[in-house]
């Protein structure tokens, strides 16, 4: 079976942008009943070569390489050599006490409040992402994260320690090493000759694509590259096994996906599928939608089953709708091709895709509710002419609770909220009398904020938000307050007060803080860890923020003063909870490396 030319259009249109001979691409292969019916390759594997993208080039799968570590632990339990209930500790010497109660489970389902080695790599120590990363450099964070980010089993958070870990304990249950275990009990007996965990980082790897990203992501805050369309190199050098590191192709993961229709894996039972696409729970009972490395959600009535993999100079996915028998696999050379297709096409670019291949039958009206977009028929477009109140609304306002920032755009039936540069949703205005402010509800989200100015001011910008109904609000607490934005820059005395050098013992990591004109400069004392080496602005008192896209979002310090109220320490914090507790304390300045 192949697709209908008419078709086989339809879906070159998707990837047009790398249909071309000069640019990064990706693999592409569209799979139904039981069929691979379409795959190509679109754009170059290398630049300087010119070397053509095929279904059989190799690609580093990233996050997608989960599921292959997961059936591993699926495997060992089903031989009885493991099981979910084991305590981790029985495994891994070097885990910290706070995490002595975690099982495998826990590492499993990712409920296990570990804290992300690749994210305090990255966004505590500054270290590149495309920087050599070592597992004695993994273990000694997970030594150090002496806490959990919430208690085992209590909430979900995405987890690459924890698939590092089961890594290591498919290593120390079988004796072999992940990659040789995978190797013998997945990729051969399915045919997948051209897929593998790397786990050394010198390993030739013919066939395989050349990562790249925009010049502009390695130069955040450099005006002189934010136009700038040249991909650069963006290598992947590190070698852990388990959170990332499997390689493929799509004509080897075609063999993947048929085996969860007619499993041949272990003792060839179909009770192994079942096990790896049941999502977990948390201890109360509430489901997640994490199975064994694996999301499992629901789209047009159907259960999808998906992972989206991204690493330096790649971006993978896969998704199937077992229902339909169909599926597609996407393997990009580029770190932000997922993020480039769905700015294009839309939040639905998934299942519109899908759906090309097979069509989605009649939303059934469960489902459908679910995807009713909330505040239909609400204007949420800017207001063009506006009232002297809806005016006073427009403003960046932050909650130094959260750090989360709210931008403020006034429109006709109220104002939009743009939350962290990223989702947006709309506030309705109530008739609600308050002193010195407006009412507002956003019913979807069950919050009332009451925008405030200062004490006897009657008239222009509002400078508060207070926010009830949000998560963070407890009965009998007060609301979360969001403090308008400063409006002048702050003066060169008062930025000199957060000067000078601050260490993490931690983590062996420092950073000297340098007051310029528009805010305050980081620079790392280990030179080559330049990733927070950017320029961070004055939002409100003791909080400055980094906003770069696409290479920092959103990012902030926060500076804490001791009982003088002198200023003592730093924190890096964004929407991502734990990064608190990594302090930089203020120390004599010797020039020295931590």
């Amino acid at each position: 079976m192949r697709l209908e030319s008419s078709l086989q259009d339809r879906i070159d249109s998707y990837f047009v942008d790398y249909d071309t001979p000069h640019t990064p691409g990706c693999a592409l292969g569209l799979i139904l009943d039981g069929e691979l019916v379409y795959a190509r390759g679109y754009g170059l594997a290398d630049l300087e070569q010119g070397t053509p993208i095929t279904p059989d080039t190799v690609f580093h799968l990233a996050s997608v390489s989960k599921q292959f570590t997961a059936a591993c632990i699926a495997l060992l339990e089903e031989a009885g050599e493991l099981a979910l209930e084991d305590k981790v500790g029985r495994y891994i010497p070097y885990l910290p006490e706070a995490a002595q109660a975690l099982t495998l489970k826990n590492l499993v389902y990712m409920t296990n409040g570990l804290e992300d080695f690749y994210s305090v790599s990255n966004l505590i120590r500054g270290i590149p992402e495309d920087e050599y990363f070592s597992e004695e450099n993994a273990i000694e964070i997970i030594r150090a994260a002496n806490w959990l980010k919430f208690s085992p089993g209590a909430s979900w958070s995405y987890s690459n320690t924890g698939y590092f870990l089961l890594g290591k304990i498919v290593e120390r249950v079988s004796g072999q090493s992940l990659a040789q275990f995978a190797g013998e009990h997945i990729f051969s007996p399915l045919g997948m000759a051209h897929t593998f965990f790397r786990d050394d980082r010198r390993r030739i790897i013919p066939h395989r694509a050349n990562g790249y990203a925009r010049a502009a992501f390695f130069h955040p805050g450099d005006p002189t590259y934010a136009e700038e369309k040249r991909y650069d190199h963006h290598r992947e050098p590190m070698a852990l096994p388990g959170a990332g590191q499997a390689w493929s192709t799509v004509n080897d993961l075609f063999h993947w996906d048929q085996n969860f229709y007619h499993n041949v894996l272990g003792k060839g039972d179909q009770r192994l599928i079942e096990r790896l696409t049941t999502p977990g729970h948390l201890d109360d009972g509430t489901p997640t939608n994490y199975a064994f490395g694996l999301f499992v959600t629901r789209a047009h009535g159907c259960r999808v089953i998906s992972h989206e993999g991204g690493a330096p100079g790649t971006n993978t996915v896969i998704y199937r709708v077992p229902e339909k028998r169909c599926s597609f696999i996407c393997l990009a050379n580029t770190n932000d091709f997922i993020d480039a297709q769905f700015k294009k096409f839309g939040p639905t670019y998934y299942e519109d895709l899908a759906g090309t291949i097979s069509p989605w039958a009649a939303v059934a009206e469960a489902d459908e509710e679910t995807r009713k977009p909330i505040f239909t028929g609400v204007n949420l477009e800017p207001a063009s002419d506006l009232s002297p109140e809806q005016e006073a609304l427009r403003g960046s306002y932050e909650d130094a609770a959260t750090v989360f920032v709210w931008e403020v755009t006034p429109t006709p039936a109220g104002a939009v909220i743009r939350e962290n540069f990223g989702q947006k949703f709309p506030l309705v205005r109530l008739p609600d009398a308050a002193p010195d402010g407006a009412v507002y509800s956003a019913d979807g989200r069950n919050l009332r904020c009451t925008f405030m100015r200062d004490a006897g001011v009657q008239d222009g910008p509002f400078t508060r938000i207070l926010v009830e109904g949000a998560p963070s609000c407890q009965p009998g607490q007060p609301a979360r307050v969001f403090q308008r934005f400063f409006s002048t820059p702050r003066s060169m005395d008062e930025l000199h007060t957060y000067a000078g050098m601050y260490r993490c013992a931690g983590v062996r990591a420092g950073y000297r803080v340098i007051p310029v004109e528009t805010g305050l400069r980081l620079q790392n004392l280990e030179p080559r860890n330049d990733v927070l080496n950017v320029v961070f602005t004055p939002t409100i008192p003791d909080l400055f923020m980094a906003h770069y896209p696409p290479a920092l979002e959103w990012y902030m310090v926060h500076f804490r003063r001791d009982e003088t109220g002198r200023v003592a320490s730093f924190v890096f914090r964004d929407e991502v909870p734990g990064r608190e507790n990594w302090v930089f304390e203020k120390c004599a300045d010797d020039g020295g490396i931590p």
